[in-house]
This record gives C-alpha cells, structure tokens and sequence, in this order.
C-alpha cells in the first residue's frame, strides 16, 4: 500500500485511544508526525468541517504489466472516466466487493485529485492502482493471468449476482 510520509494533526481532535493509535502507527512506518494549530489545519483541509488529521502520501503507480494477479480475483477497469468524484466512489465499490486492483485507462480523471479522495473515503489507500494510454497492454496482461473480460452496457444488464463475476474478472466501466 501507500505510505504516508507527513501528518498533520491536532492533538486536541485526536485524543480518543483509535486517534492515538492511528497516530502512532504513521510513526512506526516512518512518518513526519506535526501537531498543527486550527488555523493551519483549516488551510490544508479547505473545508470547514475537519477530522483532525491529513496525512501525504507517497504516490505510488504501477504499469499493467508489473501487477501481481493471484487465482480468483477482480480488477476493475474505468475506462476514461471523466468526474473525480465519480472514479473515488467506483474506487470505494471496488474496494468493498474485494478487488484486487483499480485499472484507470487514460484520459481519466486524476486519482489523487481531493474529490476522488473524498468519493473513495480512504480506499484509495486499499486497491492497487494502475494508470494506463495503453489499454492493449492491460487486456493482455489481465488475460494472460487468466481474467474474462467482461464489459458493461447500460441497455442490456445483468444482475450482479447472476453468475458473470464468478471466478477471476476484468469488470470494465465505461465514461459517464
């Protein structure tokens, strides 16, 4: 998964035992940990309610070809979604059904973007993510490992527990 480098965090926000933990465990995997007054807090979240942390992230990106794929597994292809906050909460489903990965097939909107973010409400940092212009190379690879390629089409559906994800699947959304 990712890994944080930086806290930020207001000590009087995060004084229950779950707050201190989360806390401490950015510090054993080598955090910068930063007591912050309100004012600061407020600029770097941009809103008006806060939790009382934010935390940066090492970008991490990975190419079709070099994600690990094991037996009866789901990624989930977006292809060319355009609206952030759209990609955070099909990132958010996939995450919740068990998908091993998140396949963005560019141009799609950014991942890492603050309305993504929101929309995933933390499973951003949960499925592996691959970016990709080479959507050749992605169908490949995911064949290879032994996943059906199975499209959408919002005309002609089929009931998701009818039987088509069953074993390992590449489930491709198209754009809005």
């Amino acid at each position: 998964g990712a890994r944080a480098i930086k806290v930020f965090y207001r000590p009087e926000l995060l004084s229950g035992k779950e707050s201190r933990e989360l806390v401490g465990r950015f510090r054993e995997n080598g955090a910068q940990i930063l007591a912050v007054s309100r004012q600061v807090m407020t600029v770097l979240c941009e809103r008006e309610a806060m939790e009382g942390l934010v935390a940066t992230f090492q970008l991490l990106e990975t190419s079709p070809d070099a994600l690990t794929l094991p037996e009866q597994t789901l990624v989930v292809v977006l292809d060319r979604l355009h609206d952030p906050g759209n990609v955070g909460t099909l990132i958010r489903t996939a995450d919740a059904v068990g998908a091993e990965a998140v396949a963005l097939i560019e141009p799609c909107a950014d991942p890492f973007d603050r309305k993504t973010g929101r929309g995933s409400m933390g499973s951003l940092f949960n499925v592996s993510l691959v970016r990709t212009h080479d959507p050749a190379l992605l169908f490949t690879h995911v064949r290879r490992a032994g996943l059906r390629i199975v499209g959408t089409d919002v005309r002609n559906g089929i009931a998701w527990g009818e039987g088509i994800l069953q074993g390992s699947v590449a489930l491709v959304l198209g754009n809005e």
